[in-house]
């Protein structure tokens, strides 16, 4: 008869296998900032439920994040780096996916373009190139700028400060270029219409030619409605402006203004030069300030401010301010005046003198550079102003004072340019004529013994012979 024998099997090891990647992924191309959502696929023979986790093997440069069954892959900072993928079972036994991930250097961007500008002969304008620049990398960029005619506009760079400086009338464009540190740059132009500015203008806004005496912040929304200049902030904004140079010594400025929003204020303030000025600029700013801006704590509605620069950078301080009734409501227009006349600085709204000093030194020892005119919100508000007419008037700068205009400051000659105003403005049109024509006949002189292709990039004797025309026609 038959015997039964009962069989076991045995398999070699623990029987047990471990999960298998059933998916692969080519190479992940990510920005900085980016991401990308994958799925991986594995699969248990047992059928057991898997679990995800993952890493970086550098995740300065690349992160992932597992979100249940898919992972999340997100670009840092550029560079190549591999995210790994691990499924394991229930036994845990693993299995591992291999993603390369690379985030690309992106080359530098413009994220504000810089709008034309006006520029006064011997006079200069400043761009902080930061806010026209941005890197989508985070990478610190350099600068560089060229201009179609350096005769007219000659620029210089210190860090991401572009200075441009005007020299003959006419227009130039100016070329910007950013780069990051792999060589990759971006570049916008800036168009610059030098002018020679007088020392007396008015302007009544009465057609849209008026803007074209006046340099456009990028900012701002300007147009002429019904014989008013109206400025609003662009959207994010908190002011809107223009400027027009100016040059004039002894010198008074009225705007006939007003606010057109709630809680916001209008502002003339005049840009200053030369080492004698008491201030960078006078910021005369009118209306609601519910943000306290200048912390006086009170219920002022004008203010008088200086902004000064120092080693320790800029600073601004309230001159003076205070609460006059002739301050007019929201859309009611207002003449304001600031002026500085021989040693007295004063502020005048409608016909109230609202502030006099003799502290801010001599309005004939300094000049004027430009003028503006601004609306500003309270923060997170968009502001809207209007200007009825501007007018700008004083006397005409002495030659050494108008060659001065524009330039950095003089270290240790500030003595000697003050002197020499007072000196110039006491004595006449006969002997500036006669000062312009030795000055003339000197540069002149020099530029024959230095060859003349140094008339060209230094502009030799142009810039006397073009005060000495302009004191003539004067």
């Amino acid at each position: 008869m038959p015997v039964w024998l009962p069989v076991v099997l045995v398999a070699c090891g623990d029987g047990l296998m471990p999960p298998v990647a059933c998916s692969s992924f080519p190479e992940q191309t990510i920005a900085v900032g980016k991401a990308v959502i994958l799925e991986p696929c594995f699969e248990d023979p047992e059928m057991g439920a898997l679990t995800l986790a993952a890493e970086s093997s550098r995740p300065e440069v690349a992160t992932v994040e597992v979100l249940g069954a898919e992972v999340q892959i997100a670009g840092v900072y550029k560079g190549t780096a591999v995210i790994t993928v691990t499924a394991t079972d229930p036994d845990m036994l693993t299995a591992e996916l291999a993603i390369e991930v690379l985030v690309p250097n992106r080359a530098p961007v413009v994220i504000q373009a810089i709008p034309k500008d006006l520029v006064g002969t011997d006079q200069t304008i400043f761009r902080h190139l930061y806010s026209h620049f941005g890197d989508p990398d985070g990478d610190e960029l350099a600068y560089d700028a060229t201009s179609s005619d350096a005769r007219i506009a000659a620029v210089s760079l210190s860090a991401d400060k572009l200075a441009v400086t005007g020299g003959y009338r006419g227009a130039a464009t100016v070329t910007v270029t950013a780069t990051d540190p792999e060589g990759l740059s971006t570049a916008t132009e800036w168009d610059v219409d030098v002018v020679d500015p007088t020392s007396r203008f008015r302007d009544d806004f009465e057609s849209e030619a008026s803007l074209d005496n006046w340099a456009v912040a990028a900012s701002t929304t300007a147009a002429i409605d019904n014989g008013e200049l109206v400025l609003t902030s662009a959207d994010g904004e908190q002011s809107a402006f223009v400027r027009r140079p100016w040059r004039a010594t002894d010198w008074t400025a009225t705007a006939r203004m007003a606010n057109v929003t709630e809680d916001s204020w209008v502002q003339l303030s005049l840009w200053l030069t030369l080492d004698s000025r008491p201030a960078e600029a006078f910021l005369l700013q009118v209306g609601a300030d519910p943000d306290d801006h200048w912390r006086t704590g009170d219920d002022s509605n004008w203010w008088l401010v200086a902004k000064r620069v120092t080693s320790g950078g800029v600073r601004f301080e309230v001159v003076a301010n205070g609460e006059s009734a002739a301050v007019g409501d929201v859309g009611e227009l207002m003449d304001v005046t600031l002026s500085h006349v021989g040693p007295e600085l004063s502020v005048t709204i409608a016909d109230s003198v609202v502030f006099s000093t003799t502290d801010m030194g001599n309005g004939s020892q300094y000049s004027v550079d430009y003028l503006n005119l601004a609306v500003w919100a309270k923060l997170g508000a968009t502001a809207t102003g209007v200007f009825d007419r501007v007018e700008a008037d004083g006397a005409r700068p002495s030659v050494r004072q108008s060659t001065q205009h524009g330039s950095l400051p003089h270290h240790g000659a500030g003595a000697r340019v003050e002197f020499g105003a007072i000196k110039w403005l006491r004595m006449g049109t006969r002997f500036r004529r006669l000062a312009l024509e030795a000055a003339h006949d000197r540069n002149r002189s020099t530029l024959s013994a230095k060859g003349s292709h140094e008339m060209v990039a230094g502009r030799g004797s142009a810039i006397p012979a073009r005060h000495e025309a302009r004191e003539k026609s004067h």
